[in-house]
């Protein structure tokens, strides 16, 4: 099983990510975050897996999406780094 890494800005979005859904539903929003771990090693293992695809041609940057949530990540040699979850296309003017 190859590993995967949050950089401190995708740590920030997940924490961004879970109170956007635990003001409806705390429980919601821990199983949510539980998926998108799933999702993460899932990259890490397969990080050139269909459904994801390249951004940046000379970055190596790669989205994968989750319902509305775009997952930014790069592969490495080991896994994957994942770099920011952000939600929508919305977003991207942050990125």
């Amino acid at each position: 099983m190859r590993r995967y890494r949050l950089s401190g800005p995708a740590r920030a979005d997940l924490r961004v990510v879970w109170k956007a859904i635990a003001h409806r539903s705390q429980a919601r929003a821990d199983r949510f975050l539980d998926e998108l771990a799933v999702r993460f090693q899932e990259i890490a293992d397969r990080p050139r897996a269909p459904g994801s695809k390249d951004i940046m041609y000379d970055s190596g940057c790669r989205i994968h999406t989750v319902c509305e949530f775009v997952i930014f990540y790069r592969a490495q040699d080991d896994g994957a780094e994942i770099i920011r979850i952000l939600e929508g296309l919305d977003d991207l003017r942050f990125w």
